[in-house]
Formats: structure tokens, C-alpha cells, sequence
């Protein structure tokens, strides 16, 4: 045909008590009510799309540039949070007072609840839908620098028998932000959503998220335990984008261990980082 694949708009959801609706929406979803129109409708923005709760009775009729509804009864809609923020959503519904239940799917969690009406809502990883396509990939980082600031850093991709390395070399630099960047430069690499595992020999980059130290750094508007300002916080960020288009786990192997693909890492992170003129 030529055109684009159709993207889902708006969902809707069916109550008679658009102030308790509004209310729910509102103060334990944190949704913006954009538009209240009692006793039909009221809207809210969620992201790029909306969810329009609209009340049966009132809607039964149509009118002249919109065809009657004609729905009854509870429905399902589920909205979409990274998978790191799932548990502080439950235990903000169930302070709310709110029954919640989890369910595991191939490419993550989600939980469900029901709203004053009835409704079924569910609050889902984007990733539950990711498991049905094949693209698992394993990714070994390494960064280097060295006492003059010159910086190297390497990631093998690995996706089922192929292989491709990627690597660059940057000057002025930490040892540190070549660890980050080799994980950032993989991520950037694949072009859809993967379920990726992540080998780098870097505790400061591994426990960032399996200890959720990046958690608390946000929190703390990106400063220390110790109140100092996050280093790195550039490619944190780009980091963290990264990551929410995909699955990721994180391991950590040793360095200078005879493991193969870090070794291979290591030798091109330095390689590239001798590229560089020594000031």
C-alpha cells in the first residue's frame, strides 16, 4: 500500500461516576485530565496516546459526528512502565489501596488491578511482547585509558553465530567513561528491541543497575550518598535511554581471566587507545 503501519491512538474504559474515574486517574495514576465533560466523558493524556473514559448511558446515543459506543461492562487496557519502575507503581496502587496481581511473560512482568468501575488495567514492561521475536544478543565491553588521558574502548556483539566488533578511541579521558561508552556504542548498534546480556569486567558499571545505585543517584537529582555531584552523568543518561528499548541483564567476569571475548575486548580497547598521540 505505501503507507506507514497504523500506531494504536486511544484506548477507552466505561464508568458511571466520572468524579470518582477522575479522581483515580488523576491522584493514583498521575495521569493529566485534559478534558472533563461530565456527566460523558473525560480524557487523559497518557504519553503520546490517550485513554478516554467515557460513561456508557451517556455515550449509548452517538451523535451527529461520533456513532454510539454501545459498550458495557468492564474492559481491559494496559498501560506501559520501564521494568525497573513496576514495583514502585504496585506499592503506590496497593498504599492507594488497591488489589494488585503479577504475571510473568517471556519478555518480562506486569501487574493488574481494576479501577473504581471495574475496569482491568495492567501496568506492563514495553518488553512483554519483545520474547516473541528471536533477537537475543550477548555484548563484551572493555574501556581503557591511560596516565596521559588517552582513552580506548571496544564491544563484541555476538547474535546467535555472528560476530562484529566495534571499537574508538577518544582523548582526554578516565578509564571509567570508556567503559560506559563501549556499553553505550553496543546498545546503539542494534537497530530493534533485543533481549541483550551485557559482560563488562567494571563493577562501577555493572552495579550501577544490579545495585541500584543509578536509582538512588536520580532520586538524589544525580548526586552522591556522599553529596556530590554523579561523575559521568552524560552517558548515564544516554545509558539509560539505551536501555529501555531492550532486555537487559548484566554480569560481571573478571579481567585478565583467560576469558575469550574479554580478552579479544581488552586488546582492541587499547589498540585503539595507543592510536592516539601521546601529549
Amino acid at each position: 500500500m505505501g503507507m506507514k503501519k497504523l500506531k494504536l491512538f486511544e484506548a477507552s474504559v466505561y464508568t458511571d461516576d466520572l468524579v470518582a474515574a477522575r479522581r483515580f486517574y488523576e491522584e493514583v495514576l498521575g495521569l493529566d485530565c485534559l478534558i472533563f465533560e461530565p456527566p460523558r466523558h473525560a480524557f487523559f493524556r497518557t504519553g503520546r496516546g490517550m485513554l478516554l473514559v467515557f460513561n456508557p448511558a451517556a455515550t449509548a446515543q452517538g451523535d451527529e459526528e461520533v456513532p454510539p459506543h454501545g459498550a458495557q461492562g468492564p474492559v481491559h487496557v494496559a498501560l506501559s512502565a520501564p521494568e525497573e519502575e513496576l514495583a514502585g507503581w504496585a506499592s503506590r496502587l496497593q498504599q492507594a489501596g488497591v488489589e494488585i496481581r503479577w504475571a510473568d511473560w517471556p519478555g518480562g512482568r506486569s501487574f493488574f488491578f481494576r479501577d473504581p468501575a471495574g475496569n482491568l488495567l495492567e501496568i506492563a514492561s514495553p518488553h512483554i511482547w519483545d520474547a516473541a521475536n528471536d533477537c537475543v544478543v550477548e555484548v563484551f565491553t572493555d574501556g581503557s585509558a591511560d596516565d596521559k588521558k588517552r582513552g580506548g574502548w571496544a564491544a563484541l556483539l555476538r547474535y546467535g553465530d555472528h560476530e562484529k566488533m566495534i571499537s574508538g578511541a577518544q582523548p582526554q579521558t578516565t578509564n571509567n567513561r570508556m567503559e560506559l561508552t563501549a556499553a553505550v556504542k553496543a546498545l546503539l548498534e542494534l537497530k530493534r528491541p533485543c533481549q541483550v546480556t551485557i559482560y563488562t569486567d567494571s563493577q562501577y558499571l555493572k552495579k550501577a543497575f544490579s545495585d541500584g545505585w543509578l536509582d538512588k543517584w536520580q532520586k538524589n537529582g544525580w548526586r552522591t550518598a556522599s553529596k556530590q555531584p554523579v561523575k559521568n552523568k552524560d552517558l548515564w543518561m544516554q545509558l539509560l535511554k539505551e536501555t529501555q528499548r531492550h532486555q537487559v541483564e548484566w554480569r560481571w567476569t573478571r579481567g585478565h581471566a583467560g576469558h575469550r571475548e574479554n580478552e579479544l575486548v581488552d586488546k582492541e580497547a587499547q589498540r585503539q587507545r595507543r592510536t592516539l598521540p601521546a601529549e
